[in-house]
Order: structure tokens, then C-alpha cells, then sequence
């Protein structure tokens, strides 16, 4: 069976105050906090998008916003699912980004030497992937990332549910697990929490999209769930 993976966009004009529509480039930068890569001190400011299937993001910021992308940084489990990007947009030559092969709930993989490091963190279609405690951990995982001397900004989508628990999903034939799927207000109560453990604040703006419910044949077991977007944006309060 062959798997889709979709085009991604970081300004989704469904995001939290994130104003959408072609030529409104500044203004979203602006609302979405991502003006921290860009202008007067965008050289002391970094960002990274987790996962980053096929480069998208960082070609899209590079290639579409003009985003310098040598503050650019994106991770996933293998080095060749980004490899694949340079193929695909050929641009291995342009595309000044860093790319970190790890796994994120490893605190001794290499995505160690971004600790402290990051001002923005992009989790696009990827916390909806894991249960409670995994999403909990990778939350706590990318605080430490942050460089807490700036301005901290994390902002993506995932599938989420008006009734916030642990779902059913599909790992291998005859298996099966469970991951967590959130609503605004739990996933407010997840970022309070990892907060209370890491000494940190976090104004947390999540929103379902103004969509019908999911139903890409990608998740067969929360489609009937009637599974729907949420999308987030969370600035930490200083």
C-alpha cells in the first residue's frame, strides 16, 4: 500500500491570528511570530521544523518568504526522507538549512546539539501521532530546545477531536494502539502542564478548523471518529 504525504504549509490561513491570502507575505510573518527569521536581527534567530518530510517548510520559507535559510533547521527520523528534498525541488545548492537525522523522544540523539539553540518550532501533522504521554514527552523535549533569551514560538496543526481522549489507530495488520486526540481546551491543559514541569508559561491559542471532519482515507480507524483539524499557535509569556 503506497501513503500520501500532502504538501505542507506553514501559513495555513486557518492558523490562530494568522491572516492568509496571496501577498499578505509580511503580515503573516508578523502574526505568526515568524518576522524572528527575518530583518534586523533575523542572523541571532533560528528556527526548526519537526518532522520535515521532503524539506517543504524550509524550501517553502526559502523559496516563497525569502527567509535566510542558513537559521534554518529541520529533523526527522531518517536522513533520506530529506534527501528526497533536494530531488524534489532541486535545491541542494541554494538550501543553506541544517538537517539532523534523530529521533526526538532521544534525548541523546543529535538533535541534542540544537539544545537551547531555537527560537520557532514547526510541528506540522505530527503530535496527533502518539499517545498522551508521547506527546507530553516530545512537548517537554522541544523546550529544551528553545532558547529562552528570545522570543519562543511553536506553531503547526494536527488532527484533533471534540472529545479529547486516547483514540484507536492502525500500526501494522492485526495491531493496533492508541494516540491522543485533543480539543482546544485539552490541548491548553497539555502545554500547562509541561509548563508546571519545566518552569515555563505558555499562551496557548488552538482552534478547530473551519473544515468537515477528516476524511482522508490515511486514517481509517479515526475517520469515524469524525476526526478535524486543530491548528495552534504558543508563544511563551516571558
Amino acid at each position: 500500500m503506497h501513503r500520501t504525504i500532502p504538501f505542507r504549509k506553514i501559513h495555513d490561513p486557518q492558523l490562530p491570528s494568522l491572516p492568509g491570502g496571496p501577498g499578505a507575505n509580511s503580515k503573516r510573518r508578523e502574526a505568526a511570530g515568524l518576522g524572528l527569521c527575518y530583518g534586523p536581527g533575523a542572523s541571532q534567530s533560528s528556527m526548526l521544523t519537526l518532522p520535515t518530510p521532503n524539506c517543504q517548510c524550509l524550501t517553502l520559507l526559502q523559496a516563497y518568504d525569502g527567509a535566510p535559510t542558513e537559521n534554518l533547521y529541520g529533523s526527522d527520523l531518517r536522513m533520506d526522507f530529506m534527501d528526497i528534498g533536494y530531488d524534489l525541488f532541486n535545491d541542494k545548492n541554494k538550501l543553506k538549512a541544517k538537517f539532523i537525522a534523530a529521533n526526538v523522544l532521544d534525548e541523546a540523539s543529535d538533535l541534542k546539539q540544537l539544545d537551547g539553540k531555537i527560537s520557532i518550532v514547526f510541528i506540522g501533522s505530527f503530535l496527533h501521532l502518539f499517545n498522551y504521554d508521547g506527546q507530553f514527552a516530545i512537548i517537554k523535549r522541544i523546550v529544551s530546545l528553545l532558547d529562552r533569551s528570545k522570543e519562543n514560538l511553536i506553531l503547526g496543526r494536527q488532527m484533533g477531536h471534540q472529545v479529547a481522549k486516547e483514540y484507536p489507530t492502525s500500526v501494522r495488520p492485526g495491531e493496533t494502539a492508541t494516540k491522543f486526540g485533543h480539543n482546544p481546551e485539552s490541548f491548553k491543559q497539555l502545554w500547562d502542564r509541561v509548563g508546571e514541569l519545566t518552569g515555563t508559561k505558555w499562551d496557548v491559542q488552538a482552534a478547530f478548523a473551519t473544515t468537515e471532519p477528516t476524511t482522508t482515507v490515511l486514517y481509517p480507524l479515526e475517520r469515524r471518529d469524525g476526526a478535524t483539524k486543530i491548528t495552534f499557535v504558543v508563544r511563551r509569556i516571558p
